[in-house]
């Protein structure tokens, strides 16, 4: 099986293959884990997929709706922003942050967001993320 590019076989478990075995182990955890929180989003009818990155960008698309991908559609913040905004539509600073021309406008959103529901700062935008660390920061919003 290819998982992030590398070949992960039995034999390389077997064999004690540290990066397989972590990547195996990290596939079905996220996997279950991410279809318990998923379970309790507010998606489209139609949004049914048991692909957790289509199930995700669903999610996005209900308050970005040209969102297409998990990296570059990420980094300006403003999908996260609108994500938080869409249910916690108080949230002290976020919409200033949100409206501001600031350069680090992306960086301030994840350091308010994170502040302020108590989730690591995962993300460091503008930089693009990794569709991985998209994900896992998604999930913990949704928590």
């Amino acid at each position: 099986v290819k998982m992030e590019g590398e070949e992960v076989t039995p034999h390389n478990i077997l064999q004690g293959d540290s990066v397989s075995t972590l990547q195996v182990v990290w596939a079905i955890s996220f996997h279950w884990q991410c279809e318990v929180v998923v379970a309790n989003l507010k998606l489209p009818p139609l949004a049914t997929s048991p692909n957790i990155e289509s199930l995700v960008l669903a999610w996005a698309r209900t308050v970005s709706p040209g969102v297409t991908n998990l990296t570059t559609d990420w980094s300006d913040g403003l999908v996260v922003a609108r994500l938080v905004l869409s249910s916690m539509p108080g949230l002290v600073g976020l919409e200033a942050a949100l409206d501001s021309d600031h350069k680090n406008k992306a960086e301030n959103i994840v350091k308010l967001v994170s502040h302020h529901l108590s989730i690591p700062p995962l993300l460091s935008l503008p930089t693009i993320p990794d569709k991985r660390v998209t994900m896992l920061y998604m999930m913990c919003l949704a928590q």
